[in-house]
């Protein structure tokens, strides 16, 4: 967004950190804004703050329903891409299976804002999906999805099922199954404990400690409820509990107060 201000009055300034937040909703909705040099607070609220809502609304109204009404990958890419802004690569992935998980990260980035750069797929993947982080300060951010497993709705529901069967993964519901590896990276792509301890602001590191508290609580008293791979380390807990808390039918009361602590550092004001 470019915002264009000359000599606005000091007593119309402060709105503009309002403003900024509605910005930050949109994402890449609104493309160019531009104030008049002399308004009163009435008109400029009228004008610009109101006006700009009701854009970003009709913008986003629009993107995700070109989710649901994309007949190809290039129009699914598309529409994910105006939604987020990102690179989007979707080749070799099940349309219909890529569409439900993409109105889901459509969903969770309207509720947590966009911490990636790109969404990939990749070839000879073990995983059900990835979080890549490169950069020098691991700030840039991929989620990947395997195409072995996403090239159609049978390859992904089967390798789930094993996952489940051997313990690994919380218990989720049929209907959100699909999903559930989107749901779990998602919120990788939020924070790392490694990068956020490295490099991270301090509220950053404030949500780590407050994660890592939930987590011990959970090694002590959870038996294992979460699945094997919540227990590995704080990161892959972080992940399964907030997968858990998103779409299980009875999530576990860690996985509760896990969402709580997301939702305090991460959740959009006002959603």
């Amino acid at each position: 967004m470019l915002i264009k201000l000359s000599a606005v009055d000091e007593a119309v300034a402060p709105v503009f950190r309002y403003h900024a937040e509605i910005v930050n909703r949109a994402g890449n909705h609104l493309k160019g804004f531009s104030v008049q040099i002399k308004i009163v607070f009435s008109d400029f609220k009228k004008n610009y703050l109101e006006a700009s809502e009701k854009v970003i609304a009709e913008e986003v109204k629009r993107t995700t329903n070109g989710i649901a009404g994309a007949k190809t990958i290039t129009d699914l890419e598309t529409a994910v891409k105006q939604i987020t802004g990102k690179d989007v690569n979707l080749s070799g992935t099940d349309l219909e299976l890529m569409k439900k998980n993409m109105d889901q990260v459509a969903k969770l980035c309207g509720e947590y804002g966009i911490h990636f750069d790109s969404i990939e797929t990749t070839a000879g993947r073990k995983y059900l999906g990835e979080v890549s982080r490169s950069g020098r300060y691991g700030d840039v951010v991929s989620l990947l999805y395997p195409k072995k497993y996403y090239k159609t709705k049978e390859a992904l529901i089967e390798e789930l099922k094993k996952t489940a069967s051997s313990g690994n993964m919380p218990r989720i519901g049929g209907r959100n199954i699909d999903v559930y590896s989107t749901t779990h990276e998602f919120a990788h792509t939020l924070s790392s404990s490694v990068t956020s301890r490295l490099y991270g602001t301090k509220a950053e590191t404030d949500f780590w400690d407050e994660i890592e508290e939930v987590y011990r609580d959970y090694k002590e008293n959870g038996n294992g409820i979460l699945g094997k791979y919540a227990s590995s380390n704080q990161d892959e807990f972080l992940a399964e509990a907030f997968a858990d808390a998103k779409l299980g039918a009875r999530p576990s009361k860690w996985s509760e107060e896990v969402l709580v602590i997301v939702d305090k550092y991460f959740k959009k004001k006002g959603e």
